[in-house]
């Protein structure tokens, strides 16, 4: 969870249909949808490692 929004890692050339539309994640681009967020290992970590974001219980 980041932010309220759940965090779904999955691979590059993952499509999501959402209202009969395919939303493809890629390297570059995450998917999200209502309080999920579709994205690649690679911009978990990314996010992960950010300054501003903190991965442990207070």
């Amino acid at each position: 969870m980041f932010g309220g929004i759940e965090i779904i890692a999955v691979e590059p050339g993952t499509e999501i249909e959402h209202e009969g539309e395919k939303l493809t994640v890629t390297e570059t681009s995450a998917v999200h949808l209502g309080n999920r967020m579709y994205m690649t290992e690679k911009q978990v970590a990314a996010l992960k490692a950010h300054p501003s974001v903190k991965t442990e219980a207070p």
